[in-house]
């Protein structure tokens, strides 16, 4: 097996508690042709110096250190020094097996793919964990079934992180600055220039659910962004594949299921909404009502989406609130 060399890409901002678990996991690669690039995005704890004392002594290893501004900068200035023929993303406060990087290269080698994606094992603060990648085998992908199974997410998602990328596939992308949910933004077009993907189960990056983690931050306009960013993924996919039956009712799925992620976050308990959010919300309600079919109607819809679809037809605004109340203290 060749051994080009790897980037590994890690924006930090002040995860002085995770950072040595982390970097400590990326220093036990078993695959070592590797440049580490480090970057500090403005930290106002120890992280910046954890950065530099794991640098020390070390020509493989960059650490940036910048003014705060946030993930999409600091990735995006990750590759614009990278130097290796591959990149692949951890985040700071995550870890990956000592095998993250050779098993991804090892996909790539197997099936002369640009892109090499792996399993995540997703650890909750209770410890108990899920293996994302259960009932899944290998396989390779062509981009539209890539593209399906990463917008059902069946076996991987939409993160930038646990995949392995041919460098040149970022050229022309750039994560969105300013913006929440970036990858929602990126990855799929970086599928779009493949010709195939590589796909593995095991599960070699460990995705730590974190109550103060952005993912389960409360809402703000900022989150709107889940639904902007689907729906141009989208309407770019079905421009590509617009004959692809099974592709198009899974992109019906993510729009509708966009708009019921931010809907649930704006009818949280404590959340007080302007008047333009409640504006928002009732354009997001009337969304969804109008297209109820396709949550009512396709084939892929979850159950969950299935309920609170009917929920908010039959009930209303209210009873969706209740019914998503007593669902969260069920799960």
């Amino acid at each position: 097996m060749k051994t080009p060399l790897i980037s590994i890409i890690v924006p930090v901002y002040n995860v002085e508690l995770y950072l040595p678990k982390c970097l400590n996991s990326i220093k036990s690669q078993t695959y070592s042709n590797l440049e580490i690039i480090l970057i500090d995005d403005g930290s106002a704890d120890n992280s910046g110096k954890l950065c530099d004392n794991f640098a020390t002594n070390n020509s493989h290893i960059k650490v940036i250190h910048q003014k705060n501004q946030g993930l999409s900068v600091a990735r995006n200035a990750g590759l614009k020094v990278a130097t290796g023929d591959f990149v692949t993303f951890v985040d700071s406060d995550d870890t990956v097996s000592p095998e993250y990087v050779e098993y991804l290269y090892k996909l790539i080698d197997k099936y002369h793919a640009q892109l090499a994606i792996a399993a995540t094992e997703e650890i909750f603060p209770d410890g108990h964990t899920i293996n994302r990648g259960a009932g899944y085998r290998a396989a390779v992908y062509t981009t539209a079934e890539c593209l399906d199974h990463m917008l059902a997410e069946d076996g991987f998602n939409v993160t930038a992180w646990s995949k392995l990328y041919a460098r040149e596939l970022f050229k022309g992308i750039k994560f969105p600055v300013g913006a929440l949910h970036e990858d929602l933004a990126t990855t799929y077009q970086t599928i779009l220039k493949c010709d195939s993907v590589a796909y593995g189960p095991e599960p070699k990056y460990q995705y730590y659910q974190r109550p103060d983690s952005i993912a389960n931050s409360k809402f703000s306009d900022k989150k709107l962004a889940i639904i902007t960013f689907t729906d141009q993924m989208c309407d770019t996919i079905h421009k590509k594949f617009p004959e692809n039956e099974e592709l198009d009712w899974t992109l019906k799925k993510r729009r509708m299921h966009a708009r019921f992620s931010v809907l649930r976050l704006m009818t949280a308990p404590g959340v007080n909404l302007t008047q333009a959010q409640q504006a928002r919300q009732q354009e997001i309600v009337d969304y969804l009502k109008s297209h109820q079919d396709w949550v009512l109607q396709n084939p892929k819809a979850s159950s969950r989406d299935r309920t609170a679809m009917k929920l908010l037809k039959f009930g209303g605004l209210s009873t969706f609130r209740l019914g998503w109340r007593f669902y969260t203290k069920l799960k």
